[in-house]
């Protein structure tokens, strides 16, 4: 017979004895997961819309109050001042829309921050002459034949 540890099993036939299955491992969710699936129940996705005709009344009139006082601000003889990727904001078109639309959504159609917010990114835009860099020589224009000849495309 064998010397019996406190670590071995005894030798059994396992039909004198049920052996418990393990039990599966709880499914723990992160909480970012939980929040997000709550918030997901609460409010279905929405994809945003641009069309001002498919606006809420509430949000044309935020987005009308925007426009007003952005063009207290802004006289029309400063347009350059006032614009943004090209898009002059006093505008009454689309494109305009689109740009203001971004700034009420990203302050859930508080008007007043959200002109505090775009006078701010249009006050950094001219500072650091983000709407130049387009025109800006960046030293590719010799670059290019130096890569074309290492392709063989000379």
């Amino acid at each position: 017979m064998e010397a019996s540890s406190p670590l071995s099993l005894p030798q059994t036939p396992h039909q004198y004895y049920a052996v418990p299955e393990a039990s599966p491992k709880p499914f723990k969710k992160s909480f970012v997961t939980s929040l997000m699936e709550a918030a997901a129940l609460r409010t279905p996705f929405k994809e945003d819309t641009y069309f001002v005709s498919h606006l809420k009344k509430s949000e044309k009139k935020a987005l009308k109050e925007l426009r007003d006082r952005l063009s207290v601000l802004y006289d029309s003889s400063s347009t350059s001042e006032c614009s943004m990727w090209g898009i002059p904001l006093l505008s009454n078109d689309e494109k305009a829309d689109v740009v203001l639309l971004k700034f009420l959504r990203a302050r859930d159609f508080r008007v007043q921050d959200s002109l505090h917010m775009l006078e701010q990114c249009l006050s950094w835009r001219k500072e650091f002459g983000a709407d130049n860099i387009v025109d800006e020589d960046l030293g590719f224009k010799e670059l290019e034949g130096v890569v074309a000849s290492m392709h063989g495309y000379d």
